[in-house]
Order: structure tokens, then C-alpha cells, then sequence
């Protein structure tokens, strides 16, 4: 195995996502902890300025599908995480939109898309997703 790769592996399991509980009612809030146990900071897209830095997939028809779990209309951002720290966020499942739960019950999880390292000594895009959870 080359450096590279054993990087690469090490790599996507030091970046971790984690939900508080593995099943939730519609109206719960849903604590999801990222933690960067890298030795380099990460680099952290968001949907748009004043939403999370989550992305929340549903498992339906046999795919993960993303949903837009942020309605605020500015510009999507850029977010630094320092390395070795870890950071929580609560996901609202009782959102509504002004309509029917925008959380139906089914099969969860929470993913984030990230970037790490320099360019010159081996740049990494990475996604690091929680276990699975039910709303139900």
C-alpha cells in the first residue's frame, strides 16, 4: 500500500459524524457531533450562510437522496474547523417549511462534505457520514 493511500484510509475514518440516538419522533431535535480528529484543520462547504454545515439524506426507492433541509436564500460559505476539535449541531425534525413535516418518517443519516490538506502535499475531498437513524 502506498503512503498515499494509507493516508487516504486514516484519513476518512479521523473525520466522524454521529447522531445522539438511533431513532427520533417528528418534532425532535437531533444532536449530530463532527469531530475532526485530524492533525490538519478541515475546510467545510455550507448550503448557504445561516444554515448547517450537515447535509441530511433520506433512503428512498434504494437511494440516499439529499434533501435541501435549508430554505435561507445568501450565498453558501466556506467553514474552517481547527484540527483535533469537534463541534456539535441540532437538526430540527418538528421543521416545517409553513407545510407538512419536512422530515417524513423513514431511514436518516447525516452527511458532511469537506476538504483537507494542502495542494502541494496531497489535497483530499472527503465525506464522512453518521450511522443511519429512523424518524418515525
Amino acid at each position: 500500500m502506498s503512503a498515499r493511500s494509507a493516508n487516504l484510509i486514516r484519513f476518512l475514518s479521523d473525520v466522524r459524524v454521529a447522531v445522539d440516538r438511533g431513532e427520533y419522533s417528528i418534532g425532535d431535535k437531533i444532536v449530530v457531533t463532527v469531530a475532526n480528529n485530524l492533525d490538519q484543520p478541515l475546510e467545510i462547504g455550507t448550503q448557504r450562510t445561516n444554515c448547517s454545515i450537515l447535509w441530511i439524506e433520506r433512503f428512498a426507492d434504494g437511494l440516499w437522496q439529499r434533501l435541501r433541509n435549508c430554505t435561507d436564500l445568501s450565498p453558501a460559505v466556506e467553514m474552517h474547523m481547527e484540527a483535533k476539535k469537534q463541534l456539535t449541531q441540532t437538526i430540527d425534525t418538528g421543521y416545517t417549511y409553513g407545510g407538512p413535516s419536512f422530515f417524513p418518517e423513514g431511514i436518516y443519516r447525516a452527511s458532511l462534505h469537506f476538504t483537507a490538506g494542502e495542494l502541494t502535499e496531497g489535497y483530499y475531498i472527503g465525506i464522512a457520514t453518521s450511522t443511519v437513524f429512523r424518524i418515525k
